[in-house]
């Protein structure tokens, strides 16, 4: 019996230290906003509006990714 607690007490330290470095539970970040910073190109996702945005390099300057509204389509 003593075997069962002991292997209890491990995880729950194990999962507190785990939290600890990883800075605590995971937390929703905010919706990015157009102009944004983005690192995998044609990823999708929408804005505090529910728009559509895309992970596209910048038009003009050094072509970084940054989100884009996507282009409405009609």
């Amino acid at each position: 019996m003593r075997s069962r607690h002991y292997c209890a007490a491990l995880a729950s330290a194990l999962t507190c230290t785990a939290l600890m470095f990883a800075g605590g539970p995971a937390q929703a970040q905010p919706p990015p906003r157009p102009g944004q910073a983005c690192s995998v190109e044609g990823a999708t996702t929408r804005d505090a509006q529910g728009r559509t945005m895309w992970c596209n390099p910048m038009m003009t300057g050094t072509r970084d990714l940054v989100w884009q509204l996507r282009p409405a389509t009609g």
